[in-house]
């Protein structure tokens, strides 16, 4: 005697909830990343004016102190909110697909007991399709949490790839002089 060949689909088929949420949250990772990046920028930039030797005497000459600790606070306020929604709905999807899991491994055991009382499977074959139901989730887990992280960094070589050939746009021509400095400013030669 086998193990039943349903008991396969009905393993791989538990884990689908929670592929699909490490994939959502990996989104609404990348897309609060997105939004904050800017805000990030400002935050440090302020920060570094702040503590800065270099920058200390001109903060006191042209008294910029608390403006600058007032764009650094909204800055910090904003990334605070912006980190806090995020992890709400990155728990929410999580949760989400942690109890689609544990529904559909519910289903698996389900499946197995069901086979068990109607005797289309003996004990000891039960007891070792358990220990394999085990075994294979754990391995399914930790596969989707490996895709999961390549999925993830995916976003990011996107994000790289793209602001590469944006700057490409943004560079001066090859065959073009440097600008030179003239009475108003500067200029292309010709």
């Amino acid at each position: 005697m086998s193990l039943n060949p349903w008991l396969v689909p009905v393993t791989l088929l538990a884990m689908l909830p929670a592929a699909w949420a490490a994939a959502k949250a990996a989104r609404l990772g990348y897309a609060s990343f997105l939004r904050m990046v800017a805000t990030q920028r400002r935050q440090a930039i302020a920060g570094r004016l702040l503590t800065g030797r270099d920058t200390a005497a001109e903060l006191r000459a042209f008294t910029l102190a608390e403006t600058v600790l007032a764009d650094y606070r909204t800055a910090s306020a904003a990334l605070a909110a912006e980190s806090t929604t995020t992890e709400l709905r990155t728990t929410a999807v999580h949760l989400m697909g942690r109890a689609l899991t544990g529904i559909g491994t519910g289903a698996a055991y389900a499946a197995l007991g069901l086979l068990l009382y109607t005797g289309q499977m003996p004990l000891a074959l039960a007891g070792a399709a358990v220990l394999a139901m085990r075994t294979s989730s754990a391995a399914l887990s930790a596969g989707v949490h490996t895709v999961n992280q390549f999925y993830e960094s995916s976003f990011y070589v996107a994000l790289y790839e793209k602001l590469r050939l944006e700057c490409r746009t943004r560079t001066r021509p090859q065959d073009r002089a440097a600008p030179l400095r003239t009475r108003s400013g500067f200029g292309w030669p010709r």
